[in-house]
């Protein structure tokens, strides 16, 4: 341990090393259920030949790393899955490094949060897809190992299309460029040339197969108007039909909440929720973006979508929960409340109805274990899907469980076995963190078994990256099996 803290120092510098306990406590969770293994050592790296070294050395010495940004994943991907090794904290990483209006474009370091994107960008009157839950926190690199959804995702769609190039360290130690930036006089202007798309390969990897530690990412111009409303349906089946039509006719962002138990946990809130109809089992909160005349007709016409599905239009306040200031600062508050587990994965729209009877019907069967609202006999859970471009959602369920440490083990169980029926009813994770991989793996076609684990081999033969994510449970499996 003495050896190994010596040779980091002498890479990026003793006060960027760290091996107090209560530095090791704070590495070990991150914003949800998961506790991961406590590492030796956290490494602040401040460069990208820093964080070569450091994998090169890992590699010679056998030693696991664990890549980490803002901690605000909630499924285990930025925690070490076993005990031991390296922490490798991104967060030192966090320079803007070049905004290209011409291009479109802005080029940062992997540990850029987006509370700083959107600062430095909207003062000249540019957006972009503002990535993750967490907005001021979540960070660039962590958001393209997710894959995040993301404020604005009916939109733009999933934060990986975003990405033009990214700079990588593989677990080996060696620096690549993906898209335009592969040729040395290319620059970072495009993504899909020179050969394969290389950088598809390490958007949603959960850091198992390298180290972002630059990326270049699309800029828009902000909307000159932005309207917001909400639409609530009395079933499931005629708000889902409605979701459908409304995100195929176009929409900023959407976030549809559904089920009983959910819409009721609204009502309770007061506020704006008290205007929500006794009878709703589907509410459609939704932006709209864009010049003045069109952002007026648009909703004219969505308002008409709606109706024509038996919708009732209950005004802005509501659906002004998804823009990204308001829903940074929600999310951040929900552990207060208790042990928040989110149910994350990506489901077609025309699901919406079949998994809110599955995930009610298995909750008020375990209900004991959540939390109750504040000053009602209402459960804690929500049913909600972020839309994503697509037809889709990031259906974002979540469970308060209590905090109770007696019921902790049983509650884990349930939150993992509501999982595994959520890959049953088709969901596709986009967090392949520690919580997902087991029930990935178990979803995964054969062949991509075989693809995976021999991408992984091929790139980490030593298997020091992000060590326990999906493929060291392919082979767990294997011997189970």
């Amino acid at each position: 341990m003495e050896r190994l803290f010596d040779r980091l120092a002498r890479i990026v510098g003793e006060r960027n090393l760290a091996t107090e306990d209560f530095a090791l406590y704070a590495v070990h969770v991150d914003a949800g259920f998961e506790h991961g293994g406590f590492p030796d050592i956290v490494a602040r790296a401040k460069t990208t030949e820093q964080v070569a070294e450091i994998l090169r050395l890992a590699n010679r010495e056998k030693v696991p790393v664990t890549v980490r940004g803002g901690g605000t994943s909630a499924a285990g991907g930025v925690t070490p899955v076993y005990r031991g090794g390296i922490l490798l904290d991104m967060t030192d990483m966090d320079s803007i490094l070049s905004v290209d209006l011409d291009q479109a474009t802005v080029t940062v370091e992997a540990g850029v949060s987006f509370g700083q994107l959107a600062a430095e960008l909207h003062p000249k009157n540019v957006t972009m897809c503002l990535g993750g839950h967490a907005i001021y926190s979540a960070t660039v690199g962590g958001c393209i190992s997710n894959t995040s959804v993301s404020v604005g995702s009916g939109y733009y769609g999933m934060f990986g299309e975003q990405v033009v190039s990214v700079k990588v360290v593989t677990p080996k130690g060696d620096v690549i460029h993906t898209g335009s930036d592969v040729m040395k006089a290319g620059g970072r202007f495009q993504r899909y040339c020179n050969g394969p798309d290389l950088g598809g390969l390490f958007i949603g990897d959960s850091g198992i197969l390298g180290v972002k530690t630059e990326a270049t990412l699309r800029l828009y111009p902000m909307p000159e108007a932005r309207a917001f409303e909400t639409y609530c349906f009395d079933s499931l089946e005629k708000g889902t039909a409605a979701s459908i039509r409304i995100e195929q006719a176009g929409i900023f962002d959407g976030i549809i909440s559904f089920g009983s138990n959910t819409i009721a946990v609204m009502r309770a809130g007061g506020g704006a929720g008290s205007e929500i109809p006794a009878d709703t089992q589907l509410i459609f909160r939704l932006s709209i973006a864009g010049e003045s005349a069109y952002v007026e007709s648009h909703l004219r016409k969505l308002d008409r979508i709606a109706e024509f599905h038996g919708g009732v239009k209950i005004g802005p306040a509501l659906a002004k929960a998804v823009t990204y200031d308001i829903m940074g600062t929600e999310f951040s508050k929900t552990r207060v409340y208790g042990v928040v587990a989110p149910i994350a994965c990506l489901v077609p729209m025309t699901k919406i109805p079949e998994i809110t009877r599955v995930v009610e019907s298995y909750l008020r069967d375990h209900e004991d274990l959540v939390m109750a609202v504040k000053g009602t006999d209402l459960r804690n859970w929500t049913n909600t899907g972020v839309v994503t471009k697509g037809s889709s959602i990031s259906y974002a369920g979540r469970i308060a469980f209590s905090e109770d440490a007696s019921v902790r083990e049983r509650a884990y169980g349930v939150w993992h076995a509501l999982l595994e029926k959520m890959i049953e009813l088709g969901g596709c994770p986009y967090w392949t963190g520690k919580t997902w991989t087991p029930h990935m793996v178990r979803g995964y076609r054969p062949g991509n078994l075989v693809f995976l684990r021999a991408l992984k081999r091929f790139l980490d033969p030593k298997n020091i990256l992000n060590r326990g994510l999906l493929v060291d449970e392919i082979d767990k499996q294997e011997r189970i099996g």
